[in-house]
């Protein structure tokens, strides 16, 4: 892959998001992609082929680069990102029926509304607006984290010498400025996991340190969120977006699995802990490879001025 001119690019740790430093740049890199070659009348990035998305996968790579073994790990990263921002991108052009963005050619235009109009999808659309704003659900999931995903508020609250537990994490996404919770739903979920660190804390280490509380690491926290409150009906994690995928696998609940047991779910976890590790080592390694890289340029271009001073 030819490197002159692009930026460089990694996986984050968890392997469905891009680097924290170049995310957001990435993310509407591929959104501009898309909308510049949106031919057809797409309803979700699951709709569009396969060759299509091949295209424009191609297409950033005429923008960044990445080392030879993060190939499958950024084209996973790609098709995550394209669904989501994809989603959100014609769920606005859904909001205003009477006026065509620019970026979409007028025959597509209208045939998106052509399917969008159809009697099915608008019983869809309300079934799934009934299921949002259910009791079981505790109304609908809001946050105020805007479309910045976790792992680059991780990088913010970091920079701004915050830790980034779990609990910091949700308050951040969670709360208002006023720290007010968005809705009851997050309140009841923040509350959950609270008793339940609390009783892990209350555990004491060992036979010899009765009194040591204990202090789990940021996967172990969100063992307990998982624990505290379970997932969808989806498999999905709330609370933590695409993150929560990572640790619970996107695990599909059928009808007749209420519940992931602790077992199946320690399991999965420990295997998403050991991948991250890994994946911390590549990334260790590049980061590496590359100080040693700007260490020899810098040697090379003063030895460049040196010969270049010795000239005149």
């Amino acid at each position: 892959m030819a490197r002159r001119g692009k930026t460089q690019i990694w996986p984050d740790s968890d392997g469905i998001m891009f680097c924290a430093e170049y995310h957001p740049e990435v993310t509407r890199k591929i959104t501009e992609i898309y909308k510049g070659k949106f031919d057809e009348a797409h309803q979700s990035w699951a709709k569009v082929p396969k060759p299509i998305r091949d295209l424009w996968f191609n297409e950033l790579k005429k923008y960044y680069w990445w080392e030879d073994h993060y190939e499958l790990s950024i084209r996973h990263c790609f098709e995550e990102r394209g669904k989501a921002t994809m989603r959100d991108t014609l769920k606005e052009v859904r909001k205003c029926p009477t006026k065509r963005p620019k970026w979409l050619a007028e025959n597509v235009w209208k045939d998106l509304w052509a399917f969008w109009n159809t009697e099915t999808l608008k019983l869809k659309s309300e079934t799934a607006k009934k299921n949002r704003a259910s009791t079981t659900g505790v109304g609908s999931s809001l946050h105020t984290g805007g479309s910045i995903p976790t792992n680059v508020h991780k990088m913010n609250m970091i920079n701004e010498g915050i830790e980034p537990t779990v609990h910091a994490m949700f308050l951040r996404r969670h709360q208002t400025k006023g720290n007010k919770w968005v809705d009851e739903k997050a309140a009841a979920a923040n509350e959950k996991y609270q008793q339940k660190l609390l009783e892990l804390q209350a555990t004491p280490v060992d036979d010899s340190h009765p009194q040591s509380p204990i202090t789990p690491s940021y996967d172990e926290q969100m063992q307990l969120w998982i624990e505290a409150n379970g997932l969808t009906k989806r498999g999905r994690l709330y609370g933590f977006g695409v993150e929560g995928d990572t640790y619970t696998g996107s695990i599909c609940q059928s009808s007749s699995q209420k519940r992931v047991t602790a077992p199946i779910m320690h399991e999965a976890i420990t295997t998403v802990v050991e991948e991250n590790k890994r994946q911390k080592v590549l990334l260790d390694d590049v980061q590496a490879k590359l100080k040693k890289e700007r260490t020899k340029r810098k040697k090379q271009s003063k030895k460049v001025a040196k010969l270049t001073k010795a000239t005149k």
